[in-house]
């Protein structure tokens, strides 16, 4: 799919969907269908139930209910023929879930998951499906930054496979001490899983912040420290295995907890861990606004629905396509409706969808003239 065609493409408006609008749902794509469930409706009560849109047929239909307790903000991945879910806040402030449950289509059922072998309370999670199996990693949820003397911090990692319905405890990892982590990020890509742990404390005063990177390969023992060599400035978020390398849009750089004011010229990048290979994506016209970054298969789409007017100028719905071939960003028609939370988009395959929380404004000075409304769009590339 070539910035071309995407520069060609429309927007249409979904049908309504069977459930209320919600922010920080689960959604996912299975190849047929966008799945989406739980999340955090208006009045910051969480949901049970979920939906599932074709956008073969246009139609919707509803899920039947989970062996979970209603929830938002839970790890979530398509795992082959399998929904993976796990975690999550069961209200607003609470403490984060320590279970989970699969879902599968073809069958239109649930399992409940068999209790996982981390240990660690609270913890926060980052899952990644190695097309083998879900791995799991978990540490210590950290709100604020620590003093200087904290001990290490541990990150557990787990295994779950799908077919047998079973976890595996596979290596844990003992971070540098003083690089208490406060995040996460795990991405798979080449046969080997990497994890970037963004850590930060503080001592007399004052602030430190960094990034640890690490890999884990099936065929030898525990995490070994990387180097990767990598041609952009910026973070790592959401990383995009396209076969053969990464692909990293637009993130801003890890500089710890309350790091100061937005982080402006920002870049994306491609870097291949294996060769050591890495381009620089060219500045976008959104990379400053920090969007979601959508990959096609064959282009990158940057969109920001977002109406907020804080930091860089806003220009809520706008959409912009890079091509790896031309290597220039081209302007995609923006979407319908804006957002205050930007809701998820995802590539299903031929098109993208978008479904969640709008405001029917394109304003940036008023952007709220009602209560957001739930709505879902479609946008389809055009022959160009």
């Amino acid at each position: 799919m070539t910035a071309r065609q995407l520069a060609a493409g429309r927007w249409t408006r979904l049908p309504p969907a069977p459930i209320s609008g919600r922010t920080d749902a689960a959604i996912t794509w299975t190849g047929s269908e966008m799945l989406i469930w739980g999340g955090s409706r208006p009045d910051q009560t969480v949901a049970a139930d979920g939906a599932a849109y074709n956008p073969r047929t246009g139609g919707w239909r509803s899920l039947p209910p989970a062996p979970l307790q209603a929830r938002s903000g839970v790890s979530n991945v398509w795992a082959g023929s399998t929904w993976f879910i796990w975690g999550g806040f069961i209200a607003s402030g609470s403490s984060r879930a320590i279970d989970g449950a699969t879902y599968t289509p073809a069958t239109n059922t649930w399992r409940l998951l068999p209790p996982s072998p981390i240990t660690i309370p609270d913890p926060q999670v980052q899952t990644v499906w190695t097309g083998t199996r879900v791995v799991m990693v978990a540490t210590p949820a950290i709100d604020a930054p620590p003093a200087v003397d904290a001990s290490s911090s541990l990150v557990q990692t787990a295994s779950y496979d799908p077919t047998t319905n079973a976890w595996s405890r596979d290596a844990d990892l003992v971070l540098p001490r003083h690089h208490p982590t406060v995040d996460l990020q795990l991405a798979a890509g080449g046969g080997h899983l990497y994890l970037w742990s963004f850590w930060g404390y503080t001592a007399d005063g004052f602030g430190s912040a960094g990034t640890d990177t690490f890999s884990l390969d099936a065929s030898e023992p525990g995490w070994k420290p990387v180097h990767l060599n990598r041609a952009g400035k910026g973070g790592i978020a959401g990383p995009i295995w396209t076969g053969t390398d990464f692909i990293q849009g637009a993130t801003p750089a890890w500089r710890g907890i309350d790091a100061g004011p937005p982080q402006m010229n920002l870049t994306g990048e491609r870097f291949n861990p294996a060769t050591g290979q890495a381009t620089v994506i060219p500045h976008g016209p959104l990379d400053d606004r920090n969007p979601q970054n959508i990959w096609t298969g064959g282009a990158l789409i940057a969109i920001d629905t977002l109406a907020a007017a804080d930091g860089p100028p806003a220009q809520p719905g706008r959409a912009e396509a890079w091509d790896p071939v031309e290597n220039r960003w081209t302007r995609v028609p923006a979407s319908p409706m804006t957002s205050d939370d930007n809701a998820p988009a995802i590539w299903a395959g031929a098109s993208l969808l978008l479904w969640g929380q709008f405001y029917d404004t394109a304003s940036v000075a008023n952007p709220k003239t009602d209560r957001p409304i739930a709505v879902g769009f479609q946008f389809t590339p055009g022959t160009a």
